[in-house]
């Protein structure tokens, strides 16, 4: 039996979001749960209250559908959730831990009255002209770099120890066993001390430098939160730690009229994206702030790849209608990128959906923080 989804327009908003920004996991699940090895790629094409239908895509080009049932009750974006680690942990891959990356802080500068930018060195290659690429650090300072291998940017976090799978397989037990509300607590508790940051630019330090050893993490600070409290206190010769990290999305962006949204948290990515704009049409940009001090980030010369700029300064919770109201002043678009407050971004992502007809992967607006 397959139960429909009551709330369709969130079921479609969360299928774009998954098979945009999540592919990787939707794989796995296929070669876990519709024991399909030689899958090449995999997208979601349905939802229900009961599981989920995937299409697979096979590496001999031929293509097979697969209903994947949920294991646990609760929410959809738990019960996928938890598909996710459980064929993870299935596969002998870490739930949490999956690639440290060290830093070594060189130096810190306010570029805006709320805008840091930490100059870092890494004995790991950094990713070269990779716009928007965010690492999730760990808000901790270490007194030393630990000492580590050279390895490629993209390579895959080593198998486990059997004791290490045996409690992540243990912990997944548990969390089937749990209410959705205990549940979600043992999630956050997960990823509690990570913030992710952008990597704004990366460079070799030396002409003769193997890999791209010196970066831009560029971060806007959130009052007094945990995280800005932790940016604002390093300096240089502090050593950080990433315990994740996460390749954006963007390939719409290459061709057709395109509009950039973003706001103070997406600064860094938005520049990242306009220093390495290979469109041969300039795009659309909308900058959301609450301060207009902060939008000095931006200046005539890394603007030059942009048509229409429009400047939005109010607090998040008006962000998103205030982006509605200013669409029909940037006319023609037909792709869009935007990273700003979780509610806004929803609201946004939809109403370009319903009203502009942008879908897809042509829609890619993203949450890049939630309001408490």
């Amino acid at each position: 039996m397959k139960t429909p989804v009551s709330d369709q327009a969130s079921k479609i908003d969360l299928i774009e979001h998954l098979n945009q920004d999540h592919r990787d996991d939707i794989l796995l699940i296929a070669q876990v749960y519709a024991d399909c090895q030689h899958a090449n790629s995999v997208v979601i094409t349905d939802l229900f209250e009961e599981g989920v239908d995937i299409a697979i895509t096979l590496d001999n080009g031929e293509e097979q559908p697969a209903f994947v049932p949920f294991q646990i009750r609760g929410d959809i974006e738990e019960k996928l959730l938890f598909l996710a680690y459980t064929a993870m942990a299935k596969q002998g891959r870490p739930l949490s831990d999956s690639r440290r990356h060290f830093f070594s802080v060189l130096d810190t500068q306010m570029l805006t009255p709320n805008l840091l930018r930490l100059t870092v060195s890494s004995d790991q290659p950094l990713p070269e002209k990779s716009p928007a690429y965010a690492y999730g650090f760990l808000l901790k300072v270490l007194e030393q770099a630990p000492k580590q291998p050279t390895t490629q940017a993209n390579d895959q976090p080593a198998k486990k120890s059997r004791w290490q799978q045996f409690f992540d397989l243990a912990l997944l037990w548990v969390m089937k066993k749990l209410s959705p509300k205990q549940r979600q607590k043992v999630i956050q508790s997960m990823n509690k001390g990570i913030r992710y940051y952008t990597l704004q630019s990366a460079w070799k330090s030396t002409p003769d430098s193997a890999f791209c050893d010196r970066g831009f993490i560029d971060i806007f600070l959130h009052g007094d939160t945990a995280g800005s409290q932790w940016a604002r206190s390093l300096k240089a010769g502090d050593i950080i730690a990433s315990r994740v990290e996460h390749e954006d999305k963007h390939e719409n962006l290459h061709s057709g009229k395109a509009l950039l949204i973003a706001d103070e948290t997406a600064y860094p990515a938005l520049l990242g994206l306009l220093e390495c704009w290979q469109n041969p049409l300039p795009a659309h940009v909308i900058l959301l702030g609450e301060q207009a001090q902060d939008q000095a980030y931006f200046n005539e010369d890394n603007l030059h790849n942009t048509d229409i700029t429009l400047h939005i300064h109010c607090p998040p919770e008006e962000q998103g209608e205030r982006v509605i109201q200013a669409l029909p002043e940037v006319p023609d678009f037909t792709t869009v990128w935007g990273a700003c407050e979780k509610d806004a971004a929803k609201a946004i992502r939809m109403h370009l959906r319903n009203e502009w007809k942008i879908k897809g992967d042509e829609n890619r607006v993203k949450a890049y923080w939630a309001q408490q």
